[in-house]
């Protein structure tokens, strides 16, 4: 399978390219305005950006997958550049990938899309309202809307997205959580946070990656765009979380909770329902 990805430099799509080289009868191409990457066998880099597109031939794409994005994680840059980036560019871009025949797509998602429909919710499904708060979740639901409008007007084109919960793992930004405890923890030294009662849907980066690989085969596609949710249906508290792996790494030190105040504007609790999980463990 002739397979395009961006995003490959990033915590998810990295982890995702590795796993898509291994498989030998895959050819991958990665769209990248990044050339200080790390090269993986058996994958073909491309180094482009939105505004000039002319040197690579999408003819033979079967399947584009899009992890690339714009300001993903806090602090969250202003609403109008991640629309500029997130939306309006990729929109062109793909225009131009419908243009070359490309019919197959699997688009990374947030949870965070549905923002304040969560207050009410124990359990979101893949119909829950969007409602995002921040500007990248704005961004990200603004783009899935209207790429399911495209789709609509164009049944040529198949679209799967993932929306992505509270993933974790080894690659993931130093200054994120879960590296931080890991790093407070096998230093000996106290680890310093918020009061953890916020309740997340836990996943880790290998299993979000067997998630997307498991969507890879549109089998299960029937002329109506997927969305599923790459989450476990678990709810975890930030502090469950924390002391697990805080016993796991066996850390001399201690949790100091409630050193920082919560962020504003963040949802107390985002977890999934496992009907809408559809790309789980196979």
């Amino acid at each position: 399978m002739n397979i395009y990805i961006t995003g490959s430099n990033g915590f998810i799509g990295k982890a995702l390219l590795k796993k898509l080289s291994d498989n030998i009868d895959n050819k991958i191409t990665a769209l990248t305005s990044n050339k200080n990457l790390e090269n993986f066998k058996n994958v073909n880099y491309k180094y482009i950006n939105y505004d000039n597109m002319s040197n690579v031939d999408f003819q033979d794409c079967d399947l584009f997958i899009h992890l690339g994005s714009h300001s993903a994680n806090h602090p969250y840059d202003s609403l109008a550049n991640c629309l500029k980036y997130n939306v309006d560019y990729f929109l062109t871009f793909f225009d131009k990938l419908v243009s070359n025949g490309v019919k197959k797509f699997i688009i990374a998602g947030s949870c965070f899309e549905y923002g304040l429909s969560c207050l009410n919710k124990d359990f979101i499904d893949f119909n829950t309202d969007l409602l995002p708060i921040n500007s990248y979740p704005i961004s990200k639901a603004i783009l899935n809307i209207k790429l399911l409008e495209k789709v609509k007007k164009n049944n040529d084109i198949k679209l799967k997205i993932l929306r992505i919960f509270q993933c974790y793992g080894e690659g993931e930004s130093e200054s994120r959580l879960w590296p931080s405890l890991k790093r407070a923890a096998i230093n000996g030294d106290n680890f310093k946070m918020t009061s953890g009662t916020q309740i997340r849907d836990f996943i880790s980066v290998d299993e979000v990656v067997n998630h997307f690989i498991n969507a890879l085969s549109f089998s299960d596609y029937d002329n109506s765009p997927i969305i599923s949710h790459v989450a476990h249906g678990e709810p975890k508290s930030l502090k469950q979380f924390v002391n697990y792996w805080w016993n796991f790494y066996g850390a001399k030190g201690e949790v100091l909770y409630n050193s920082y105040p919560s962020r504003g504007l963040e949802i107390p609790r985002i977890v999934s329902n496992s009907s809408s999980i559809l790309y789980g463990k196979k």
